[in-house]
């Protein structure tokens, strides 16, 4: 076979496959790029007909996607849906029971996030995570989801103005406190400290929950490693911009303090007096005021029988 022959055949042959080829590049899903455009997504994950309730355990709510709000997010102008999600065609996803779905954003988030994925392996709600506790924060829970924030602005979850009730939402659930056993009164007791009111005042440079906790490794204080474990307390309130050179004295003080005769007598008696002592005072104004209107009063009546005696 000549040369020319030879080019004729293969002429031929590519022009047999080629429209096989092309049909299945358009519809293999394994030809799909590995990045699917945001606005494919959309189309119908932006829908607000989409969203729905809870069902059940294996139809957990759906929530539409507000496009603007993901634009304005951190990962809006870097990532597309599919480096967080699975690729789909339409049809509804297998089903992930919601503790291996939390495992698998942290796996997710970790590729990028490689530091924090670290520190959060080694933290108490990675541990009770990974012991099946579906209530254990995983990252969407304190970040949000496809609204993320940088921790700088004022709209994030995990700015320091914000801080203290996002990690209300498990440390001031009363169900959550009872059924794991977790100390309660954090919130309230964070909040009438002089950390909790600067904060709430605008002193952004108060202490919060994460300066002294830490954020992604957060241990239990029983553990030496941890920021609040009693040996730590000098060096994590001696930080240079807290209170430089505090000593194991100054450490004593808690933040989270709740008065009772047993753990903390003088001041909750003090309290308790100060309460009575507010009482009795504004009991007696409010007394002194009845007994004022009422001596007006019936100077009043004399007045109107002296001035009727008067005329008759």
């Amino acid at each position: 076979m000549n040369s020319s022959a030879r080019r004729l055949a293969w002429v031929v042959s590519a022009g047999l496959l080629l429209p096989a080829l092309v049909q299945s590049a358009i519809a293999g899903p394994a030809s799909r790029p590995s990045r699917v455009d945001v606005q494919f997504c959309l189309r119908c994950h932006a829908i607000p007909g989409l969203e729905r309730p809870p069902v059940s355990a294996r139809k957990p709510p759906l929530r539409p996607i507000d496009p603007q709000e993901y634009a304005a997010s951190v990962h809006g102008k870097r990532l597309v849906c599919t480096d967080c999600h699975r690729y789909h065609e339409g049809e509804p996803l297998p089903y992930v029971p919601r503790v291996q779905a939390k495992l698998g954003m942290v796996r997710t988030c970790s590729k990028c996030h490689v530091r924090e994925g670290q520190q959060y392996s080694q933290s108490i709600h990675a541990r009770a995570l990974a012991a099946g506790k579906v209530d254990a924060p995983a990252c969407e829970d304190c970040h949000g989801q496809h609204n993320i924030a940088p921790p700088s602005s004022p709209q994030s979850t995990v700015s320091p103005a914000h801080i203290p009730g996002t990690c209300a939402f498990c440390h001031a659930n009363q169900t959550i406190i009872r059924r794991y056993n977790l100390p309660g009164e954090r919130l309230s007791t964070y909040r009438a400290s002089f950390h909790g009111i600067a904060i709430r005042y605008g002193q952004l440079e108060a202490a919060n929950c994460a300066s002294c906790h830490n954020n992604h490794d957060i241990l239990p204080a029983s553990d030496p490693r941890s920021p609040v474990n009693p040996r730590n307390l000098p060096k994590t309130c001696g930080k240079p911009n807290c209170h430089p050179g505090a000593t194991a004295n100054f450490a004593k003080g808690t933040v989270h303090l709740v008065p009772s005769p047993t753990t903390a007598p003088v001041i909750y008696w003090v309290t308790q007096a100060y309460r009575v002592f507010v009482f009795l005072l504004i009991a007696q104004f409010v007394v002194l005021i009845i007994l004022d209107l009422a001596a007006r009063a019936r100077a009043a009546l004399r007045g109107r029988s002296a001035a009727k005696r008067g005329k008759a």
